[in-house]
């Protein structure tokens, strides 16, 4: 196998690596020492990386492994293969670790302790776990696997009993070594992360030349927040780059408290239904736009899908979007009255007095009444009103309810003008239209006549004349001009007084010359 081969499978191997990190939920290494100053303690932190959001803020870590060079970096003796590793317990507190926890294991079996390491912690709701190696009750050891002559790591379902030391089991090589996270679901069968040196040359992750003899590797996000990019870590003396159990920079930290929310929970952006016009309540009629205040992915209860929807009926809005934890609920409600009257009369002379009985649905608190003359009262609920001169008024009742919401009613008061006399209506019985000056005309003696007309029929039934100018009359001519002959015919008269009364004559006339 040539090295131009190696090379593109190293390539390969390094690329998926990096989409794996950016894409998923995982487990990486942030520090790593292997102490070497007095005291010496070696331990390992680690950061549970992904994106944090409402639906996704948590990773299963049960079965997750810890371990040095198992092979995959250098074979053979003398590479820096521990036989053995270290796995996470399958217990409910590996379940939900949240993302952004940092998460310490060190070593507790030395003879003195690291100042710089802090007390323990194993509360997962911290965001900050800091558990001793010899801590049984979340880790478990392995002891022979994998080995020199055995890179694999036993299933999940193996069993883990050993008790080894730390040294034995995941101690690193000052000459040359790698330290890497394996996870269960895909069956350990490439490393998530891994940090290696030194003579550890092979596939790669995050790599230095150096041996590691008194040096801490850290992660500083000097370019980016990218684990697996070579360019964010450092290689510094343990005597001042050691961080356990903290980020490593001020950039690291904003990193980590960037991936936990700073250990609160996600809230997402803020989410609000903003209604036009803003009234909490609305009338019948009426066409609100509620609106989101985000403008993609939005999701409403009608079923609609865009930033703004037309509501005109009372509804309890519910709107979800992603970007959001919390859905947002909006009742709209749209209301409504009736304007009814009535008026104990509706014509007769001036000055004329009407009672109103306001009949209005009783939800209607604010009246305003116009009696078509230019007088408005807005007091008064029932009103009496006298209207002085004669005319027709259309009177106007508004009714308003305590949400605004109006509607109106109308009715239409006739005044007639009071009569100067008695209503006068005679009819002659014969006229003599002889053009002699005297009694031409069929003319009715009439006062206070308001509208008037008038039909007449020769004894076959035919018109002969009609009029409606109650002063004109008859001539005794047809409608062509021509004199009727002497003779009874018939009239029919409809007549209305000034008063209102009506009258509808019928009799005979004699014409004769």
């Amino acid at each position: 196998m040539n090295s131009n081969y190696l090379s593109v499978r190293t390539l390969t191997f390094v690329l998926v690596m990096l989409i794996a990190l950016q894409t998923k939920a995982q487990l990486v290494i942030n520090e790593i020492s292997q102490g070497g100053q007095n005291p010496s303690v070696e331990y390992v932190e680690l950061v549970v990386v992904g994106a944090n959001s409402c639906t996704s803020s948590t990773v299963d870590l049960r079965n997750w492994i810890i371990d040095d060079n198992n092979g995959s970096f250098l074979t053979g003796p003398g590479s820096g293969i521990a036989a053995g590793c270290v796995r996470f317990k399958n217990i409910p507190f590996w379940q939900n670790i949240k993302i952004g926890t940092i998460i310490l294991i060190y070593d507790d079996g030395t003879a003195s302790t690291n100042p710089l390491i802090p007390a323990d912690d194993l509360n997962p709701n911290n965001c900050n776990l800091v558990i001793p190696y010899s801590n049984t009750t979340l880790i478990e050891r392995n002891s022979t696997q994998p080995s020199i002559s055995t890179s694999g790591y036993p299933a999940v379902g193996i069993a883990f009993g050993s008790n080894n030391a730390w040294t034995s089991v995941i101690g690193m090589r000052n000459g040359g070594d790698s330290f890497q996270t394996r996870n269960p679901m895909n069956g350990y069968s490439t490393p998530v992360h891994a940090v290696s040196w030194a003579d550890n040359v092979n596939n790669n992750i995050i790599y230095f030349s150096t041996d590691a003899s008194k040096k801490v590797f850290n992660m500083k996000n000097v370019v980016n927040d990218d684990p697996a990019n070579q360019a964010n870590w450092t290689a510094d003396s343990t005597l001042t780059g050691e961080t356990p159990g903290v980020g490593n920079s001020p950039q690291n930290i904003a990193w980590i408290n960037t991936l936990n929310n700073n250990c609160q929970p996600v809230a997402g952006t803020n989410l609000s239904i903003i209604t036009s016009p803003s009234a909490p309540s609305f009338c019948v009629g009426d066409t609100v736009i509620a609106s989101s205040n985000i403008t993609h992915g939005n999701v409403w209860s009608t079923g609609d899908t865009t930033q703004s929807i037309v509501v005109t009926n009372t509804v309890n809005l519910a709107l979800t979007n992603p970007s959001a934890c919390n859905p947002v609920n909006l009742s709209l409600s749209f209301f409504s009255t009736v304007a009814a009257f009535t008026a104990d009369t509706t014509q007769g002379f001036a000055p004329l007095k009407v009672q109103f009985t306001n009949t209005s649905l009783a939800n209607a608190i604010v009246f305003k009444w116009e009696f078509g003359d230019g007088v408005v009262y807005n007091d008064s609920v029932s009103p009496n009103y006298i209207f002085t001169a004669p005319g027709s008024y259309q009177v106007v009742l508004t009714a308003i309810n305590g949400s605004g919401c109006k509607d109106t009613a109308i009715r239409i008061i006739t005044v007639l003008a009071k009569p100067d006399s008695a209503n006068v209506f005679e009819i002659p019985n014969v006229f003599t239209p002889n053009n002699d000056l005297v009694n031409d005309v069929f003319l009715v003696k009439n006062n206070n006549v308001k509208s008037f007309s008038g039909l007449i029929f020769d004894r076959w039934g035919l018109k002969v004349h009609n009029w409606t100018n109650i002063n004109q009359g008859w001539d005794g001519r047809t409608p062509s001009g021509k004199l009727v002959t002497d003779g009874v015919y018939f009239y029919i008269m409809n007549v209305t007084f000034r008063d209102g009364s009506s009258i509808n004559p019928t009799g005979t006339i004699t014409v004769t010359k």
